[in-house]
């Protein structure tokens, strides 16, 4: 056992020393022939419930007749206008490419029927994406907590009825969820490899290319970008993603109407982003290995307040001149200093600079120096910016707003039934995706016995982390594992990040838009469980997941007729013995 000097941190020597272990105490490393292995079980396991009665109902369901449509224009070469990013209905006509689909079919309602359309093929390469995000979530699940954890959260992503639907029709979310479980996955196996090595350049490139992929879904990928890290960074030219908003910062004097005066204590929100400059109290981990790391956040707090001195300490409280007057922000919850690096990132970070939060700036001064370029407040300096024509990226920009400003106006049509994300959690009422006497009915819903463990144990860690609280206040012996705690805690907050901002949203709303708050949350049920079995003795907690692992399996044979299709009598009405499992009376089936 190593031992270390108060205030030293042997993370920090591993991450220099390149070691491709940290963070998995314990856990199996990546390489490990039996992960592959396990992997694959799992991945079969998805297969089975996903290609199950693929082609079945052989009709167009639900939203198949937007995105097969948007499909079938790429295929035909036409030009059409949506509120989404266009990677995933380019997926999709590639997949039609593939199983020899031409575009000619209209896809003009919910309920036309296919005839001689070869949409298995697309349906399939969906159902087979879908499948990926099982065994890539195991992965993480068990490198990050333990091999436990990641099976029963793989057995509740396995036999959630809702997941299989979403996964087995031509629909976005199938590389939604794979670009989200492979960037996750992707992300954990940095951590698994040598420092800057070859390998380590080559993962980390693939998982800021999954985080573009993610976004360029939909643009709900931006939570999971959230999740994984925000990353400030700088470069040498001027554009729009450089303009920041000075704020003065919460309970500080200001001085007149300036803000901008040495002494001064500000925050700056990213104008593109409206997010908040903030340092955090960890390392940076890219290109410096002891400063702190600087993010954007939602929100702001005593890390995004910034005091503005002057390189020039005699000029105290005077203002600060465009390209005359060098800058330096000090961090004072953090006594650091605003730095840009010495270094370029690799590609995923198109070569530009970290900006880190640095300790020595006294020694280097140089380094920790910033010019304001211009401005457009009366109170400040004189504005030097001149009139710049529009490029090619700020056309684009325009078209980004425009598909946010639709997509936030959407609407249900009459015969469209939304839903509030209060609902989501509590798999409150479902959604027919098809519904007919001669093709039977497929309603989505997932799996209730699922999604009510899952919510359940979001109180049960709440109450984990209360009672690990006070236990470390008493000075006793903490009853959970701090490692296991931290990273199921980590699962909450991308369950939050996912789930939330649903509630500030003003568009339409669908059951749908929770699946990726859905996986979080299933990591998170995995998580919980481990520490609470790992209390018990070996034998009970064998019982117990086995006995857990049994009751979902019995759930999913329940409620699998959701998913695969339901008999419908001539008066749209449903039969047969899941309806002995409606529960609820706001489920329609």
């Amino acid at each position: 056992m190593e031992l270390l000097a108060p205030g030293a941190d042997n993370r920090k020597e591993r991450w220099r020393s390149g070691d491709p272990l940290l963070g998995m105490e314990g856990k199996y490393h990546w390489s490990n022939p039996s992960l592959a292995i396990e992997m694959a079980v799992v991945f079969i396991g998805s297969l089975v419930t996903r290609f199950n009665k693929l082609c079945d109902p052989d009709v167009v369901c639900w939203d198949e007749t937007h995105f097969g449509k948007f499909a079938s224009y790429y295929l035909k070469s036409e030009n059409y206008f949506d509120v989404h990013p266009p990677l995933g209905k380019m997926m999709l006509a590639l997949f039609g490419e593939f199983s020899s689909y031409n575009g000619s079919f209209s896809f003009e309602k919910p309920g036309q029927e296919y005839g001689d359309t070869n949409y298995c093929g697309i349906r399939g390469f969906c159902a087979l994406l879908g499948s990926a995000v099982p065994p890539l979530i195991y992965a993480v699940v068990q490198s990050q907590i333990s091999r436990n954890a990641g099976i029963v959260c793989a057995c509740l992503l396995t036999f959630d009825t809702g997941l299989i639907t979403l996964s087995q029709f031509i629909l976005l979310e199938s590389p939604l969820f794979f670009f989200l479980a492979t960037a996750l996955a992707l992300h954990q196996l940095t951590r698994c490899s040598t420092l800057y090595s070859k390998s380590w350049m080559c993962v980390i490139t693939a998982a800021g290319a999954s985080l573009g992929c993610i976004m360029s879904v939909k643009y709900i990928g931006v939570f999971t970008v959230a999740y994984i890290g925000f990353l400030v960074t700088g470069y040498g030219h001027r554009d729009e993603n450089n303009e920041w908003e000075v704020e003065r910062c919460l309970g500080t004097p200001g001085y007149g109407d300036s803000l901008i005066v040495s002494g001064g204590m500000i925050q700056l929100r990213h104008r593109a982003t409206g997010r908040y400059l903030t340092v955090l109290p960890d390392i940076a981990g890219i290109t410096d290995l002891v400063d702190n790391r600087v993010v954007t956040t939602e929100n702001s707090d005593l890390n995004s307040c910034l005091q503005i001195t002057l390189s020039d300490v005699s000029r105290k409280f005077q203002k600060v001149e465009t390209f005359q007057t060098d800058l330096v922000l000090l961090s004072l919850n953090n006594k650091c200093a605003l730095k840009m690096g010495e270094k370029q990132l690799p590609e995923y970070g198109a070569k530009q600079i970290e900006v880190t939060c640095t300790r020595r700036h006294v020694r280097k001064p140089t380094s920790v120096q910033f010019t304001l370029e211009h401005n457009i407040s009366p109170h400040e300096a004189e504005n030097t910016q001149s009139i710049q024509p529009s490029s090619f990226f700020q056309k684009l920009s325009e078209m980004q707003v425009k598909m946010l400003v639709t997509n936030n106006a959407l609407l249900p049509s009459e015969e469209e039934r939304s839903s509030r994300p209060w609902m989501w959690p509590l798999d409150w009422e479902g959604l027919w995706f098809a519904l007919s006497h001669k093709h039977g009915g497929v309603y989505f819903l997932g799996n209730p016995v699922i999604f009510w463990t899952n919510l359940l144990m979001i109180f049960v860690l709440l109450f984990i982390n209360v009672k690990q609280s006070y236990t470390k206040l008493r000075a006793q012996e903490i009853p959970y594992g701090e490692k296991e705690l931290y990273q199921t805690n980590w699962y909450l907050f991308g369950y939050l990040l996912h789930y939330v901002p649903f509630f500030l949203m003003g568009r339409v709303l669908y059951f749908h838009h929770f699946y990726s708050a859905f996986i979080f949350n299933c990591m998170l049920s995995g998580g919980v469980v481990e520490m609470l079995l790992t209390r018990c003795s070996t034998r009970t907690a064998i019982r117990l997941r086995c006995a857990l692992l049994l009751v979902i399996l019995a759930s999913f044979v329940a409620f699998a007729p959701l998913a695969y299709g339901i008999p419908v009598d001539e008066d749209h009405k449903t039969y047969g013995y899941v309806t002995w499992f409606r529960w609820l009376d706001t489920w329609s089936f």
